[in-house]
């Protein structure tokens, strides 16, 4: 159900742009507009400097051991961006973690690593990557959605016990948060009219969403007496706002289906599932979304026949 962020990508190409474009102080080919590495509100507020983290690599620990960040090694971070296979995307990032260990931005160079891992739908090394980058900078606004995205996933979480199921959908959700508070945060850049900065941070925050939809979904499943009616109610209200924009990806709408229909809501529920297979023209989604409209209908029917008198 997961896959890569084909839907997205577009303005997920566009962010990951930014946010090396940014971080490297240069636009890139392609986009005018960058988004800034978010600071938290205890920071300067400044964009990081070569001189922004310890020796050890964490950020905020300890006197800012200076270096020069140099041609090669911006270069190097732009080619991770620009690689469309994702075996070489990761491969660079990990020939650029060894050479440059150092580096002030290789919590990008992490962030770009997972992204590769999640196109070749390794959810558990994507993670990883993820939290070598969040370890590096706590509000790197791209780990931060993309963490909330792939931890309450089934395949992250089909092996876990309860307890770590919960402590991974808690991690999400405030993951998710955190990554709302961020998007909201986001300046205006150059060349950006009001509308366009809006629709970005709407973009955005309808993935954030859609992630603490799973959460709450994943967490209904927990019930100890059958599905928990209010994570089910909190699920669908996040699906509702992560629905809200254009473009949204087919298995945001097939997820909001689900909630639907344990709620016994079947209308909505045909619905959702119907949108889920617009979205998902060509895909093995818009099958399995015309499957559940069909199999709807006919419990739909089936229920209206058996109350006729």
């Amino acid at each position: 159900m997961r896959g890569a962020r084909a839907e997205m990508k577009s303005l997920w190409q566009f962010t990951l742009t930014a946010l090396v474009a940014m971080t490297c102080g240069a636009v890139l080919p392609g986009t005018s507009a960058p988004y800034p590495a978010q600071n938290t509100p205890s920071e300067s507020g400044t964009k990081p400097t070569a001189g922004s983290q310890t020796q050890s690599g964490q950020q905020g620990q300890g006197p800012a051991q200076a270096r020069q960040v140099t041609p090669d090694e911006i270069n190097a971070i732009k080619a991770i961006q620009s690689e469309l296979d994702p075996d070489r995307a990761i491969q660079l990032a990990q020939d650029f973690e060894k050479k440059y260990p150092d580096s002030p931005y290789l919590f990008t160079v992490y962030t770009l690593e997972a992204n590769g891992y999640e196109q070749k739908n390794q959810v558990d090394k994507a993670i990883d990557a993820l939290e070598k980058s969040l370890k590096l900078k706590p509000d790197n606004l791209m780990s931060l959605i993309m963490m909330a995205d792939l931890l309450p996933t089934p395949q992250d979480l089909q092996n876990a016990s309860d307890a770590e199921k919960d402590k991974k959908l808690t991690e999400a959700e405030q993951d998710g948060t955190k990554a709302l508070q961020l998007i909201e945060q986001l300046p205006k850049q150059p060349n950006q009219t009001d509308e366009q900065l809006a629709n970005n941070k709407a973009q955005l925050a309808s993935e954030v969403h859609g992630a603490m939809g799973m959460v709450h979904l994943e967490r209904a499943t927990m019930g100890l007496q059958g599905m928990d009616m209010a994570e089910l109610g909190k699920a669908e209200a996040e699906y509702k706002l992560a629905v809200a924009v254009p473009n949204v990806p087919p298995q945001t709408f097939y997820r909001l289906g689900e909630v639907f229909e344990h709620e016994n809501k079947i209308d909505e529920a045909i619905d959702a599932f119907t949108k889920a297979s617009q979205a998902a023209q060509g895909t093995p989604i818009q099958q399995l979304a015309d499957q559940q409209v069909q199999r709807l209908k006919q419990k739909k029917a089936q229920g209206q026949a058996a109350v006729k008198p």
